[in-house]
């Protein structure tokens, strides 16, 4: 639709340029002889320029030690072709005389001469005159400047063929050849030059350079040849600039010579020369709107590929899955051959081989040092490195060699400005639809990091659930994860965990005030940690130090709760060995000591109650004495495990304090309920019917008690245990077989 709207207004325009151009004739006829005259002078300065040039390398095929008599003599018969033209009888003498000559210095007072016929051209011929800003700029660089240049490199081209034939040179030679082409340098950026003619001669300068480098090194490796060749280039180039210049000129003065030559001449000229310049800007136009659409094209092409990359990283899952992505992507959009994906470990400092593309990685070196070639550039640069060939270049991929046209090695860069991965891509045609792709390098940027820290979470979170004891449940505590290793302690599997509570494991020790505890707990917000006894699904035990944290909502509310916790078992067993009686197996006095301290103050902290039983057998020391310390140890055990059996709880405690004395540490809710405990365990003494006929408390083995009930006071260990010692001795003192208490007083 919009080429039909430009070709409209074009027409429209080029008519309304017609109508303007054909209602304003002017005629006028001037400077018409001075036009001829300049056209004459360029013809003759043309002549001079080519013998010019022509002489320059003859004298410069002279220098050579192996004269190419072949060449020589074509530049001989040029030269004398050219002297047929040339109006200067006197010139044409003094140039045929040198060409039998061969010393350097003697051609250069001709070509002198010849500069200065020239610059007199310019006079005689009054090309200097009616010319505009550029034209004039252009003949005074092709009268004064460009002989000059032309000269200056006749001589470098010369004398360097003559040093490197000859292989010696001096320095003040060096000195004088490195002083003319410095001022080479200078002078020749004040040509006019196209950016496409300053390329060229920016390529043979770096040529020369390199030659004059080895010179001066004393370095006469190149063939002559070659030398005089690749300046007799740079000559061409310039003699080119001359043509092209000369050329325009000529253009110039003919096109000003028709313009006067009738009004309708000029009228017509300048109706074109509108009519050209209203064609371009309307071609330009309508390849600017042209551009316009195409990248429009192009946007929503590379959005497209965009999207298709996105739908094809969607479902990876892993890194070697996005690399393998990303490498057959980037070679099919790129028509890559070859390709290879390495991503950048800087944890062990090197690149490691993710993927590749028609190539099998047996064939590729799997790790790279990051300063490896082209792979160092890309990773300090984190530019895009391209390397290309006029030919086919080999490319070493480890025991895989293939030949490309084009090697490009794109780093794939983080949203950190990190490179993360490289992609190296191998073409046989070269191209540059890479550079388009950057939003592509992103997405494979994010989605690779994505990958890794998938990957880097699952590795973790793996470790956790295999070797960390940890349960999550929701706010009523019902499980809805179990790790690997507390399915493995517990004895059950996954799916008869999830959906209970953890009463599953509750051992029957445990008193129920330690779950009280726990949930009064973590139910405020606080983390509980507590040593207890689970039990596994085949009835074993097994001991835990858990940790539970509450889990907070984004509102400040408890919606759930994380356990974690560790297994104990092994020294809970080196502990109860630590803190047990040898004869009785009941806890000892070491350990009684610092239960007493802990329960006083989960007593304050909790609002029980705690009773403390100091117990006695009666008349002992007698029993010893009638029969014997080996029955006296069995009525010990006897007497230690029927305490043992009365209190079976998890929170009640029995202790040996001591040769015939013991020690009981319990919970109670009513203060009477200490008083039936207290007649119970007197008379399950007694009911065991152990002999002892010596005793005056009974004609078997009894005990004395002293009973201390302990609610919320600041008394500390040593006062309860002396108050309970002063209990038990009036239990004595009163008959034996009998406790006292202080329940009457509380």
């Amino acid at each position: 639709m919009y080429k039909k709207v430009i070709a409209s207004i074009y027409i429209i325009g080029i008519f309304v340029l017609s109508i303007n151009l054909y209602t304003s004739y002017n005629a006028y006829d001037k400077n018409n002889t001075i036009t001829k005259i300049q056209l004459l002078g360029l013809k003759e300065l043309d002549i001079l320029y080519k013998i010019n040039i022509s002489l320059k390398t003859y004298r410069g095929l002279k220098q050579l030690k192996k004269q190419p008599n072949d060449k020589i003599e074509e530049e001989y018969l040029k030269i004398s072709y050219l002297l047929t033209k040339l109006n200067d009888k006197k010139l044409e003498k003094e140039i045929s005389t040198l060409l039998h000559k061969d010393e350097f210095y003697v051609f250069n007072k001709t070509i002198n001469n010849i500069e200065l016929k020239i610059i007199k051209i310019g006079e005689t011929y009054r090309l200097f005159e009616k010319l505009n800003i550029k034209d004039y700029k252009i003949i005074s660089s092709i009268i004064y400047t460009l002989p000059q240049l032309i000269e200056s490199i006749g001589v470098i081209r010369g004398k360097g063929t003559y040093y490197i034939s000859h292989k010696i040179i001096n320095e003040t030679e060096k000195h004088l050849l490195n002083s003319i082409f410095d001022k080479f340098i200078l002078y020749h950026q004040t040509l006019i030059l196209s950016d496409k003619e300053l390329e060229i001669i920016s390529v043979h300068l770096k040529k020369i350079t390199l030659h004059l480098e080895k010179i001066n090194n004393n370095i006469f490796s190149t063939d002559p040849i070659v030398y005089f060749n690749d300046l007799t280039t740079l000559i061409t180039s310039l003699n080119q600039y001359y043509l092209t210049s000369e050329e325009m000129l000529k253009k110039h003065l003919y096109t000003y010579q028709d313009k006067i030559r009738s009004e309708i001449t000029k009228e017509i000229f300048l109706y074109m020369l509108a009519f050209f310049i209203y064609t371009v800007f309307v071609f330009f136009f309508y390849r600017t709107l042209d551009r316009f659409f195409v990248n429009k094209k192009r946007e929503m092409y590379i959005s497209t590929i965009e999207n298709e990359l996105y739908g094809k990283l969607e479902f990876c899952d892993n890194v070697k899955e996005v690399s393998k992505e990303c490498i057959q992507f980037l070679c099919k959009k790129i028509d890559a051959v070859h390709g290879l994906f390495y991503i950048v470990d800087t944890k062990n400092e090197q690149l490691s081989l993710s993927s590749t593309y028609n190539i099998s990685p047996r064939h590729v070196n799997h790790i790279l040092d990051l300063d490896e070639g082209v792979f160092s550039e890309v990773l300090e640069g984190k530019q895009i490195q391209v390397i290309n060939s006029e030919k086919k270049m080999e490319v070493d991929f480890g025991s895989f060699k293939t030949g490309v046209m084009q090697v490009v090695t794109i780093p794939i860069i983080s949203e950190y400005n990190n490179v993360i991965a490289i992609a190296q891509l191998s073409l046989i045609s070269q191209t540059n639809h890479y550079v388009e792709l950057k939003k592509v390098y992103e997405i494979m940027a994010n989605n690779l990091l994505k990958s890794q820290k998938n990957e880097e979470n699952e590795k973790y979170f793996n470790l956790i659930d295999k070797y960390v004891i940890t349960s999550t449940t929701n706010k009523d505590g019902i499980i809805n994860y179990a790790s690997k290793a507390f399915q493995n302690i517990s004895g059950y599997s996954k799916d008869q965990l999830i959906g209970v509570s953890h009463n599953i494991l509750r051992h029957p020790d445990v008193d129920i005030l330690v779950y009280q505890d726990m949930w009064d707990t973590i139910k405020s917000g606080k983390i509980w940690k507590k040593e207890f006894q689970n039990m596994k699904k085949d009835g074993s035990t097994y001991w835990i130090e858990s940790t539970i944290s509450p889990e907070i909502g984004f509102y400040g509310d408890i919606v759930g709760y994380t356990a974690i916790r560790q297994d104990i078992t092994d020294r809970k067993r080196v502990e109860e060995l630590s803190i047990t009686d040898a004869l009785t197996s009941l806890y000892n006095r070491r350990y009684f000591d610092k239960q007493l301290a802990t329960n006083l103050r989960l007593t304050q902290r909790m609002k029980t109650k705690l009773a403390f039983a100091m117990i006695d057998i009666d008349h002992f020391k007698q029993y010893n004495d009638t029969y014997g310390h080996q029955k006296g140890d069995d009525t010990l055990k006897s007497v230690a495990k029927t305490l043992k059996e009365s209190f079976k709880r998890d929170i009640d405690m029995v202790f040996r304090l001591g040769g015939e004395e013991f020690g009981i540490l319990f919970y109670i809710t009513e203060s009477e309920d200490a008083l039936t405990v207290g007649n119970k365990i007197i008379q399950s003494i007694e009911n065991l019917h152990i002999e002892h006929k010596k005793s005056s408390a009974s004609s078997f083995v009894t005990i004395s008690m002293g009973l201390y009930l302990y609610f919320n006071s600041d008394l500390s260990s040593s006062d309860i245990y002396k108050k309970t010692d002063e209990l038990l001795y009036k239990a004595k003192q009163n008959g034996r077989n009998q406790f006292f208490s202080n329940i009457k007083d509380i």
